[in-house]
């Protein structure tokens, strides 16, 4: 890839970011960044519940938890629902739309 390609895309990239970050002040939303690293979904989470993002160990413990009392609600088409509950129990596998 090209010198010029890189820079396209990385100018691209704070493009749309900008108009990310645009549209939620629009709507009087205020970001907030993280270190993400698969646990932004939880330190966003934390922030908002607990005012506190450091908190996402906690945050994540309590969605995991939920998950194994509720099987039935939150199982779905999966076939192992205890390994993917296992899997969410770990810092930094990143959440999916089950976790929201």
């Amino acid at each position: 890839m090209t010198r010029a390609r890189l820079e396209r895309i990385k100018l691209r990239k704070n493009e749309i970011k900008t108009r990310f970050i645009t549209g939620m002040q629009n709507r009087g939303l205020t970001p907030v960044e993280n270190l993400g690293g698969g646990n932004c979904v939880f330190m966003s989470l934390a922030e908002i519940v607990f005012g506190d993002a450091s908190q996402f160990d906690f945050m994540r413990y309590m969605i995991v938890h939920r998950l194994r009392s509720f099987p039935k609600k939150y199982q779905g088409n999966l076939i192992n629902f205890s390994d993917y509950c296992n899997s969410m129990a770990i810092s930094g596998k990143a959440a999916s739309p089950r976790e929201l």
